[in-house]
């Protein structure tokens, strides 16, 4: 076989590599304070309709300012020449150093808000959702 026959031709190497006009950019461990900048800055767009029982993203910000110890991650998408989108996926608290009136008012409010949540953790010390 020779060089020129093993080697990928360029179509075949343009179809395999990811779209110049596709990044993703990680979001962890975020307030709705740091959400609510990047919006307000012009960084991302938030998610108004959502697909299924994901929430969209002013209904995570509004659970979120009403349980600050939560934190949100997720990722801003920038896709070709539409407006970067803020896409949250999933929501979470460490419940150490709550008192426990807080932990059942935070964790009644959770379990509504999260029951449709494709993964779902509620310990004695931590609360996780996440949406995909």
């Amino acid at each position: 076989m020779s060089v020129a026959a093993s080697a990928p031709s360029s179509a075949n190497t343009a179809r395999r590599a990811e779209p110049p006009w596709f990044h993703v950019h990680t979001v962890a461990d975020r307030t709705a304070e740091d959400l609510i900048r990047v919006l307000r800055l012009g960084f991302a767009v938030g998610v108004v309709r959502s697909r299924g029982p994901v929430p969209t993203t002013a209904g995570v910000l509004a659970f979120l300012r009403r349980w600050p110890a939560m934190r949100a991650h997720g990722r801003v998408e920038y896709l070709g020449s539409s407006r970067p989108r803020l896409v949250v996926e999933g929501i979470e608290c460490d419940l150490e150093g709550h008192s426990a009136n807080h932990r059942a008012a935070l964790r009644s409010d959770f379990e509504c808000f999260c029951r449709h949540a494709t993964d779902y953790i509620d310990t004695v010390e931590y609360l996780y959702a996440r949406w995909t």
